[in-house]
């Protein structure tokens, strides 16, 4: 049985899909796909994002290509007061090299992800964020990325997932000018801004901006499209899987790629090096949440050696470009 889920209906799952396919569709394209005419899409549009179903539609930007080295830090708290949690979000916030920041449920009360020049750079920029606070922090741990893979939104609206591989561990930053900057802070933030609305604000012409996106899709700085979904509003949460392994084979290795990668309410893999080898991201129900683990411990219980669990609380930073 095919999952309902509240206020979204199957034009608005359409636009959703065609959004996440191509952020920067013509609204004529999408009306195509949807079966509707493309006023009634603008509105769509307009209403979802007026209501918080949609809080974000954006270009995804392939971090590893302008910085290149990832990490996520966890944080647990004590004798943290609501002003001291507050004061702590707004530093990490501010950091341009930060690109999520999150509050959590669990073992973990607080994660954040950045990306760096280097490991030196790292620790420059997360000592200036703790100062003065390492008295409230109980606990921390450090994982860098070296493999990222992000996937759609299957669980909207059927097939198969599409994967794609934002970042793959390999130092190989590019190098891009101011307007590109402009460029892609704008696409992170907006992708629906027109190459004539684009030319306007950085006082460039329109072929100037179609040519850029285009370069920047070329080098594969521009990856894909998303849609940044306020998951209370349809029944779901975000949840973090963290996952230490044992005895892990290529063969066992592949297997596990092959459940997780292929699971509908999967959106993220992160592998790492630190405290937790893997760490997966989940848009699902409680009851979602619950079958995945299930049949993950029962399909590899021989290389899983540990799990821990996180509910997103709440995203309080989230951009596809940390650049300085």
């Amino acid at each position: 049985m095919k999952e309902v889920f509240p206020n979204l209906d199957k034009i608005d799952l359409k636009i959703i899909k065609a959004l996440e396919q191509n952020s920067r569709m013509p609204s004529k394209a999408i009306a195509k796909l949807a079966s509707v005419n493309e006023h009634v899409v603008a509105y769509r549009i307009e209403r979802l994002v007026n209501s918080g179903i949609i809080n974000k539609i954006y270009c995804i930007i392939s971090r590893g290509a302008l910085l290149p080295v990832g990490y996520r830090v966890f944080l647990r708290f004590q004798n943290l007061s609501t002003e001291k949690e507050k004061a702590i979000v707004k530093r990490a916030v501010d950091c341009s090299f930060v690109n999520w920041v999150a509050l959590c449920r669990g073992h973990w009360d607080m994660v954040i992800s950045l990306f760096v020049n280097n490991p030196k750079h790292f620790m420059q920029l997360f000592s200036e964020m703790i100062a003065g606070f390492e008295d409230f922090i109980q606990e921390k741990e450090i994982v860098s990325y070296y493999e990222v893979f992000n996937f759609n939104r299957a669980y909207l609206y059927g097939g198969n997932p599409i994967e794609m591989q934002e970042y793959g561990g390999e130092f190989r930053q590019k190098q891009i000018d101011e307007l590109d900057k402009k460029i892609l802070n704008q696409l992170s933030a907006n992708s629906r801004l027109s190459f004539i609305e684009m030319a306007q604000k950085f006082n460039a012409s329109p072929d100037t901006i179609r040519n850029r996106i285009k370069q920047l899709e070329k080098q594969k700085i521009i990856l894909g499209h998303g849609v940044l979904l306020n998951l209370e509003k349809i029944g779901y949460s975000t949840y973090l899987v963290l996952l230490n392994f044992k005895n892990l084979s290529k063969a066992r290795e592949k297997a596990l790629r092959s459940f997780t990668m292929q699971h509908p309410n999967v959106i993220w893999w992160l592998s790492s090096i630190g405290a937790y080898d893997l760490s997966l991201e989940l848009e699902a129900s409680e009851k979602k949440l619950d079958e995945f683990i299930v049949d993950l411990r029962e399909k590899f219980w021989d290389i899983i050696k540990n799990i821990e669990i996180l509910t997103l609380r709440e995203s309080l930073k989230y951009t596809y470009i940390a650049i300085d």
